[in-house]
């Protein structure tokens, strides 16, 4: 549809653009590059564009082209709130230490919070020995609430039965995730497909969302008092073999992220398959500073949900069935 629209109107800069998100979401990067350019050659002031190649410059490791470009789109929109998020994370993983706290401190005295605000925070705490406002959550981990939907809901006909025949569907494509060790994850919004199946496990994931914030009401916390007035949920089915594993990672698009468990092939070992969440990488602790983590035991019919500013990763795992979890974001609308 987007090489239609291109030619029917080859100087249109948008359709390159989206064009350039569904190639790098397919892994052709190097495609994907030469759209984001076009996109930027037709209209030099498109902000989105250079935020998206900044984003795919990132994915690539050339960082310093990444910084540039997401500069560039903050001189163009100055206000564009998710550029300014991509350039902290990019200064960060530069070690660039001046210039990220000077953006730091710029998006804190914005009264700015997402999760790549909050996970950078407790990140540069650790690394840097930084006590920044944590206008995110300040003890995510404290956030954390596993649940056993085994006990409330049909668990085999509502998901499994119903994320195994999703997963069956030809028409499901699965995107490039360099994170996955052993396994796939399909690509685009699960939620987006409108039939029966999405639709009851949407409902019961939503329902199960209000009682966490709920839950949580009395919290002085951004990631309670921000809470946002609209939200869409983004869901991923992901699929891993024996020997397979998430890599750190947060969900940087998300404000409340979870992890709902289809099937977890029985342990060989006390916490293999296991999800590990914490305040960030074992390589931000420096001096005495610890990267404090909590191991979460999880079965099938277990839905985790924490704030998406955690970093979180799967422990491997042996087993001869497949495991499968099915991922989501709480995104603002």
């Amino acid at each position: 549809s987007y090489w239609q629209a291109i030619a029917l109107k080859p100087n249109y800069a948008e359709p390159y653009n989206n064009l350039g998100n569904t190639l790098k979401e397919l892994g052709r990067l190097e495609e994907a590059e030469a759209s984001y350019t076009q996109a930027i050659a037709l209209k030099p002031n498109f902000a989105e564009a250079h935020n998206n190649l900044g984003i795919m410059l990132k994915e690539l490791g050339r960082l310093d082209e990444a910084e540039a470009s997401y500069t560039q789109a903050i001189a163009l929109k100055p206000d564009y709130f998710e550029a300014h998020s991509n350039l902290l994370k990019c200064l960060y993983l530069q070690d660039k230490r001046s210039l990220f706290i000077d953006e730091l401190d710029y998006l804190i005295n914005q009264d700015k919070a997402n999760a790549v605000i909050g996970s950078l925070t407790c990140r540069s705490t650790l690394k840097y020995g930084l006590e920044k406002p944590n206008l995110f959550c300040r003890e995510p981990l404290k956030y954390v609430l596993h649940i056993d939907m085994n006990t409330q809901y049909d668990f085999e006909e509502i998901f499994v039965e119903k994320a195994r025949s999703i997963l069956n569907e030809n028409r499901i494509s699965n995107r490039k995730q360099s994170l996955l060790v052993n396994g796939y994850q399909t690509s685009g919004n699960l939620f987006d497909i409108k039939n029966s199946f999405t639709e009851q496990i949407q409902k019961a994931i939503r329902l199960e969302i209000e009682k966490y914030r709920i839950n949580f009401k009395d919290s002085k916390d951004g990631l309670i008092k921000k809470w946002p007035t609209e939200y869409s949920l983004y869901g991923w089915l992901i699929s891993m073999k024996s020997g397979g594993e998430l890599k750190p990672h947060i969900h940087s698009n998300g404000w409340l992220s979870g992890s709902l468990y289809i099937n977890v092939p029985l342990k060989s070992k006390a916490e293999s398959g296991n999800l590990v969440v914490s305040l960030g990488e074992e390589k931000d602790a420096t001096d005495t500073r610890i990267n404090v983590e909590q191991i979460i035991n999880v079965v099938t019919g277990s839905l985790v949900l924490f704030p998406a500013s955690l970093t979180h990763y799967t422990i491997p795992f042996e087993a001869e069935e497949e495991r499968i979890v099915l991922a989501f974001d709480v995104k603002q609308k």
